[in-house]
């Protein structure tokens, strides 16, 4: 069991004080030219308040969960650290091994081994392990600062996408700064944080190499930096970014065909022409590209997992897609409702107290995305998507993310932590697509 002692509660405000001093800095030297950053201190307080409801919500009411285990671990990290440093540097950087985890003792604590020999888990705990000791090993003032540095990539990309829709600078900070299922559980010491965290330096370092054609080392860090803890964590997540990412960074290009209508025709065409040239290579080559025996147990996996929810010793907390045969044909028969499941569950009369803030966002999020969709009379949303690659990224990202979330979540704890990764994203498109369907509507769409 893990707790909170009063020396923790003693330092909270020293550690929060100095977050803020340096933070007021940097918003000083930023506002007068880019006014967006009032709400930079906001934003970064309601990220920390996230992170210690995380904590409080992981210690006192689940009493424990993966996040205190990647917390423990790097506990015993740290503690080798202390006792033998060169054995630390080992353990930190080289491959696991069995060699590696047999420095670890009853002195140090010990790594469990399900955890140091994932390499999704031993990434948190690696990411985790320089926040514990700046804490003192201390689990709440280790979230703060996680926390912290998590923001830092999301208000980044938040900055950036403000430059798109100067207009949208407030909902757009709703959807990425103060979304407050993101800020919950994307805060604290988790893969999820984490995840968004690198999805949006990710992001960013592309536009800033590929766009602003910005080629300095601290972009190309943050490039590989972020992609290696994405495909390290939840390498799906890559799959999902990378068609709606790849027209929005080859825009420029497509924008020097003369012809209007082939312009927007291009667009939608390599879209789809991407997904089925990845398609047809795990096909061909998937032996080569990737162990297709996982793909082939994951499916099976799903499969089961949505026969076992239909049992009732989940307590209604569960929710079912229906059966589905482990095949292409079986998983995209399930398409709709996954997508659905991942977008918008728990509905309001769904999961338990917990979740509840969470169904009433998702409420509010399917209300406004109806209200987008039947303002640009349905169909003009492909027009949308035609011309503004930012809308089709954020709108691809999420829909692809949701649909395999949806599909191999098996309650709505998990759902809500999840679906944070792609959350904020289809937030900002449900805000874009309403713009543009005003736009429209006054004649001044572009």
């Amino acid at each position: 069991m893990i707790d909170i002692e009063a020396w923790e509660l003693l330092l909270l405000p020293i550690y929060i004080g100095i977050i803020l001093a340096i933070s007021f800095f940097i918003k000083g030297r930023n506002i007068r030219l880019q006014p967006e950053y009032k709400y930079y201190i906001p934003g970064l307080m309601a990220k920390i308040a996230g992170g210690v409801a995380f904590a409080c919500i992981y210690l006192f009411y689940y009493h424990g969960g993966d996040t205190t285990t990647y917390y423990q671990c790097s506990v015993s990290m740290v503690n080798l650290l202390m006792e033998r440093p060169l054995d630390f540097l080992q353990v930190f950087f080289t491959q696991t091994s069995s060699e590696n985890l047999s420095l670890f003792d009853s002195k140090t604590g010990y790594v469990w081994a399900f955890m140091y020999y994932d390499i999704k888990t031993f990434t948190v705990i690696r990411f985790v392990t320089p926040f514990v000791a700046i804490a003192f090993k201390s689990y709440l003032l280790g979230t703060v600062l996680i926390a912290w540095v998590c923001y830092i990539g999301i208000w980044k990309v938040y900055l950036l996408f403000g430059n798109y829709y100067p207009v949208l600078r407030k909902k757009l900070a709703i959807a990425f700064l103060f979304l407050p299922s993101a800020l919950l559980w994307g805060s604290g010491i988790a893969k999820d944080s984490i995840t968004l965290s690198a999805v949006c330096w990710l992001v960013f370092a592309c536009h800033q190499l590929f766009i602003a054609k910005k080629y300095n080392l601290a972009n190309m860090v943050c490039f590989f930096i972020a992609l290696y803890l994405i495909f390290s964590i939840k390498p799906y997540a890559i799959y999902a970014l990378a068609p709606g990412m790849v027209i929005w960074l080859f825009h420029d290009r497509i924008q020097r065909i003369k012809s209007n209508a082939f312009r927007r025709l291009v667009m939608p065409l390599i879209f789809l022409l991407f997904i089925g040239i990845g398609g047809f290579s795990f096909y061909a080559f998937g032996d080569m590209l990737v162990d297709t025996k996982i793909i082939d147990e994951q499916l099976e996996r799903a499969a089961v997992i949505q026969d076992d929810l239909k049992q009732s010793y989940y307590g209604g907390n569960s929710f079912d897609i229906g059966s589905f045969e482990p095949t292409a044909s079986g998983v995209l028969s399930k398409l709709p409702i996954a997508v659905v499941s991942g977008l918008f569950r728990p509905f309001i009369w769904e999961g338990n107290m917990i979740t509840l803030f969470a169904a009433i966002e998702s409420s509010i999020l399917l209300v406004l995305f109806f209200v987008g969709v039947l303002k640009s009379r349905v169909l003009g949303i492909f027009g949308y998507l035609a011309g503004h690659p930012v809308f089709l990224f954020f709108i691809s990202y999420s829909l692809i993310l949701a649909f395999i979330v949806g599909l191999t979540t098996s309650n709505f704890g998990a759902l809500v932590r999840f679906k944070i990764t792609f959350l904020p994203f289809f937030v900002g498109g449900v805000f874009i697509l309403m713009y543009l369907s005003k736009q429209r509507k006054s004649g001044v769409f572009t």
